[in-house]
């Protein structure tokens, strides 16, 4: 079973406590969160050190957090770890690197469109009608926008749907969190 790791960036913990509380079901592991991490990956690769690097990892990062989750899952891919995905919310501005299954969370069209050119990831989600940068982040639940698929048409749903539709696909869990 994956380890997910959440990188707030910058975020206030109180923000991050409210993001879990509205995309973490209570029957899934407990999240890895990497306070100190801010934008620096070699922070997330240390926390990691003790996961056996066959197990593979998740991770969720949150604005400048977005940095520092792709730097920590290229350096774990690089030391043969699996990377299940990355998460890559409102990170404005990063490239995507080819070669990691990365979702890419905007919390606006403008931002979305003006960051696909960095590489557009497997998935899209972006709000609309937009949110703030940091509502984005504090809650999920209630931004409601486009969950986007190469080839397939737009759906309407919400952020916190589309991340718990894939992070149920890793731990094998129903909608309601049991087995």
């Amino acid at each position: 079973m994956p380890i997910c790791c959440i990188c707030p960036g910058f975020a206030d913990r109180s923000a991050t406590e409210q993001f879990l509380a509205a995309t973490w079901k209570s029957a899934w592991p407990q999240p890895l969160v990497i306070w100190e991490a801010t934008y620096q990956g070699d922070r997330v690769l240390e926390a990691l050190r003790a996961i056996d690097p066959q197990r593979a990892i998740g991770l969720i990062g949150f604005s400048a957090g977005v940095v520092a989750a792709l730097g920590a899952a290229q350096a774990w891919q690089r030391r043969g770890g699996r990377v299940r995905a990355v998460f890559a919310w409102d990170g404005w501005g990063v490239a995507l690197p080819g070669g990691l299954p990365i979702y890419r969370f905007s919390h606006d069209q403008w931002t979305h469109r003006s960051s696909a050119w960095l590489g557009p990831g497997r998935a899209q989600f972006w709000a609309d009608p937009p949110l703030a940068h940091q509502a984005f982040w504090r809650s999920p639940d209630r931004a409601w926008g486009w969950w986007s698929v190469p080839d397939r048409a737009p759906s309407r749903t919400t952020a916190a749907t589309m991340l718990q539709t894939y992070l149920q696909g890793w731990y094998g869990l129903g909608e309601d969190g049991t087995a």
